[in-house]
């Protein structure tokens, strides 16, 4: 009896602790706020890289899910966000999503050309359309 109760406590604890733990690839500590850290100077990490029909035909995407779209209008990294695919930043950096980008000429400063949440640029100081999610 003392063996069972031994054994018992011993698996209870093991199974507790060994679903809390963080796992790391390329490091032996990751962070304990990530589930997964993969680290590397020499490497990448590589989503799964799908097709716009392939990407369309995952059943049920969570939120945040990320994969990268090889033949997309905006090809490249994408997450379902909402209800819909969005892509992380086009090429050549002059679109972030679905929002342009302003430059200021004097300090060479990037911005978005709208608030986050915003569906179009303002057209007025009274343009509900681009007052967002702010």
């Amino acid at each position: 009896m003392k063996k069972i109760l031994i054994l018992s406590l011993l698996l209870f604890v093991f199974t507790k602790y060994s679903f809390a733990q963080s796992v790391g690839i390329g490091t032996t500590t990751p962070n304990p706020s990530a589930l997964l850290e993969v680290n590397s100077t020499t490497k990448g990490f590589l989503p799964p890289r799908v097709t716009n029909v392939q990407r369309n035909a995952i059943a049920n995407p969570a939120n945040g899910l990320l994969v990268t779209c090889t033949d997309c209008s905006v090809p490249g990294l994408q997450q379902y966000i909402n209800g819909s695919w969005q892509p992380l930043g086009e090429s050549g950096g002059t679109n972030i999503g679905n929002y342009g980008t302003v430059t200021n000429p004097v300090t060479g400063k990037v911005w978005l050309d709208r608030n986050l949440g915003a569906t179009q640029v303002a057209t007025s100081s009274t343009d509900a359309a681009s007052y967002g999610d702010l």
